[in-house]
């Protein structure tokens, strides 16, 4: 079979051991790997083991991870890619996505096609055993391929974002714009997003949940309730729903999440986006 020419670029933040071992666990796997660092310092000396090909391209502040991938996808584009998978750092392959996307490009018309997503195996769910494809409405970012000539149409991530549900406003762009989403089943990506907490009673566990500073959840809160607002989607007031529960039910210092989460649900109704400042 023949393998397409894809190129990675991978969002770093004060990256550590941890990060260099997730990306050579697919550094192989890709054309060129475009590592954007928001770090306030120059990294680059960490990644001089890597044994493939790649631009590491220091930002030298935290712009978000929105602006991180538009720079990295402006020099995919540059360098003539036509498919490119972005990656969070801490993410690593549980199967080879770029073989699993390489055979259904083959074998599928891409005409409405914006994006082929895996699925995603973390602390706090396990992948099923589901084969072949779906078409998604949502998904995440990291481990997604993104169809280059659908990018240059719909537009870059949206920076005003910041941080979270820049994934989630592009994946609901794409379907508002008459393109798919497309889940291959055996594209599995080992993902470990922040704290994960355990709800149990005795020995039985009751829940995996995620849990985050209260300022990011003030990013997460007030970007879900601007997308609620643009595209009036339910799985996103469900989510914005859960948040509230979450930190009512689950939290330590409820105060402190309760009055950021107010605070972000008055700026996504008003629009005021941008980064977070006191």
């Amino acid at each position: 079979m023949h393998r397409l020419k894809v190129s990675a670029v991978v969002v770093l933040y004060n990256p550590d051991n941890k990060v260099l071992e997730n990306i050579k666990t697919y550094s192989n796997k890709f054309s060129h790997i475009y590592l954007v660092d928001n770090s306030s310092k120059n990294n680059k000396n960490f990644f001089l083991d890597l044994k493939c090909n790649f631009d590491y391209i220091p930002l030298y502040k935290n712009y978000g991870i929105a602006k991180a991938l538009n720079t990295g996808f402006t020099m995919s584009i540059k360098d003539g890619f036509n498919y490119t998978v972005s990656m969070d750092q801490d993410s690593s392959l549980g199967t080879d996505i770029v073989k699993v996307y390489s055979e259904f490009l083959m074998e599928n018309d891409m005409e409405n096609v914006a994006a082929l997503t895996p699925q995603y195996a973390t602390h706090r769910n396990n992948v099923s055993n589901i084969t072949g494809s779906e078409k998604v409405l949502l998904s995440m970012q990291s481990g997604t391929m993104f169809v280059i000539d659908k990018y240059k149409k719909l537009g870059s991530f949206n920076e005003q974002l910041f941080l979270d549900c820049v994934d989630w406003e592009y994946f609901l762009r794409i379907s508002e714009n008459g393109y798919q989403t497309i889940q291959c089943n055996g594209a599995i990506l080992d993902h470990n997003p922040a704290s994960t907490m355990t709800l149990k009673i005795g020995d039985i566990v009751l829940l995996n949940y995620g849990i985050a500073s209260p300022v990011r959840y003030y990013y997460q809160v007030r970007n879900l309730t601007w997308l609620i607002r643009k595209y009036k989607k339910l799985p996103t007031v469900i989510n914005l729903f859960i948040k509230y529960i979450k930190v009512i039910v689950l939290f330590d210092d409820k105060g402190k999440y309760l009055t950021l989460c107010h605070k972000a649900f008055k700026d996504g109704i008003n629009n005021r986006l941008g980064k977070y400042s006191e």
